[in-house]
C-alpha cells in the first residue's frame, strides 16, 4: 500500500503527512524516510516530507514494486490526480488522502510565510507572496488545478483542516480506518499530541511549515476590501469546498 498525502499548500499538508507516517510505523511499518534510503530513491523522493510531486508513471513505477515487496508507506504531493493515480488508487494500490482548507486563510498563510522568507533575505518559493493582490490568485489557480480535481475524484480520504484542528481524535480514527488500520483511541491521540505547538522545536515547526495555523483567521485579519476581494475570486470555489461565501 502507498498512501499518497496529498494536500493543498498552506493546508497542513506537512503535519498530515506526519501523522499518516506516525500511524503507519504504530502500526508495525517502517519510517517513510527510512525505506526512501533503504532502497536508494532520494532523488525521487525529496526532502523531509518525502514529496514525490507529480503522481507520473515514471514517479509511481519505482513504488509499485515496493508495494508487491510487501511495504507500506506515504509519500507527499501537492500535485492534482493523474489517469495512472486513479487508476492505481482502484487496483487498492494506492491509498490517496488529500487535505484542505478555506483559501481565504491560505492566502493569509502563504502571506506570512512569504514575509519570514524575505525576511531572511532568501527568495525561494512563497517569496512573490508579497500582497493580497499578487496571492489570490496563486491560490485560485492551486484551488483550480489540484484541490477540485481531488474532490471530484474517487476512492479518495479527504479532510478538512478546519476539522482537524477542531476533532482531531475523529479525525485520526478516520484516517487510520482508512488505511485499515485500528489503533484504539489512546494510541491515536498521543501521535497527534506530538505534534501541539507548544512541543515543537525549531526544525518541527519548519518541516511542518507551521505559520498561520488560526481556523478562521481572515475574518479578523482582512480588511473589508481585501476580505470582498477574496470572496470574489473565491466563489467559483467556495461552495464546491463546503465553505460559507461571505
Amino acid at each position: 500500500m502507498i498512501v499518497i498525502s496529498a494536500g493543498l499548500q498552506k493546508s497542513g499538508s506537512g503535519l498530515f503527512f506526519n501523522l499518516t507516517n506516525d500511524i503507519l510505523q504504530a502500526a508495525g511499518e517502517e519510517d517513510a524516510r527510512q525505506i526512501r534510503k533503504q532502497f536508494g530513491l532520494e532523488g525521487l523522493i525529496e526532502h523531509y516530507n518525502c514529496n514525490v510531486g507529480e503522481l507520473s508513471w515514471e514517479k509511481l513505477k519505482p513504488l509499485i514494486s515496493l508495494h508487491f515487496k510487501g511495504k507500506n508507506f506515504v509519500i507527499k504531493t501537492h500535485e492534482p490526480p493523474t489517469s495512472i493515480s486513479t487508476w492505481l488508487a482502484r487496483l487498492n494500490i494506492l491509498r490517496p488522502t488529500f487535505i484542505y482548507r478555506d483559501p481565504r486563510d491560505v492566502v493569509l498563510s502563504a502571506l506570512n510565510h512569504g514575509k519570514k522568507i524575505i525576511e531572511k533575505s532568501e527568495s525561494h518559493t512563497f517569496a512573490v507572496c508579497t500582497s493580497i493582490e499578487k496571492t489570490v490568485p496563486m491560490v485560485c489557480s492551486w484551488v483550480e488545478n489540484s484541490v477540485i480535481p481531488w474532490l471530484r475524484s474517487s476512492n479518495v480520504h479527504t479532510i478538512k483542516y478546519e476539522n482537524l484542528m477542531g476533532d482531531p481524535a475523529l479525525e485520526m480514527k478516520r484516517l487510520a480506518n482508512f488505511l485499515g488500520i485500528d489503533l484504539g483511541d489512546s494510541a491515536l491521540e498521543k501521535i497527534f499530541r506530538k505534534y501541539e505547538p507548544g512541543r515543537l522545536d525549531n526544525f518541527q515547526k519548519d518541516y511542518l511549515h507551521f505559520n498561520e495555523g488560526i481556523v478562521g483567521a481572515f475574518r479578523q485579519s482582512m480588511r473589508e476590501e481585501e476580505l470582498e476581494m477574496c470572496n470574489r475570486q473565491f466563489a467559483p470555489y467556495l461552495e464546491i469546498m463546503g465553505y460559507p461565501t461571505e
